[in-house]
């Protein structure tokens, strides 16, 4: 993660945060290569992913990252999720 920019962060966190605006594709269940889905990556760390989509996101949910990420991590599970308008949510996905 050396060529990313640090996110400036007022909050403690575990793992320091890095923009990564990149277009992504996900699956869930994370298993599931039938239906995949378009998203926006918006910053990561060691420990999870920010990221956007037009499909609903829920809390909870697992879900298979499909593109190539700078961390070891292939899945997560969605710790918090919001919806930013009528289209467009915004979740914070924790890797497993």
């Amino acid at each position: 993660m050396n060529d990313m920019v640090a996110v400036d962060d007022s909050k403690k966190r575990r793992y320091e945060r890095h923009v990564f605006s990149r277009a992504i594709e996900y699956v869930v269940p994370p298993g599931d290569a039938k239906k995949v889905i378009k998203g926006y990556a918006i910053n990561i760390s060691e420990a999870g992913l920010c990221f956007a989509s037009t499909n609903v996101i829920n809390e909870g949910q697992e879900i298979g990252i499909k593109t190539e990420l700078p961390v070891l991590h292939r899945r997560g599970v969605v710790i918090w999720s919001r919806k930013i308008d009528e289209t467009l949510y915004k979740a914070g996905l924790r890797f497993l």
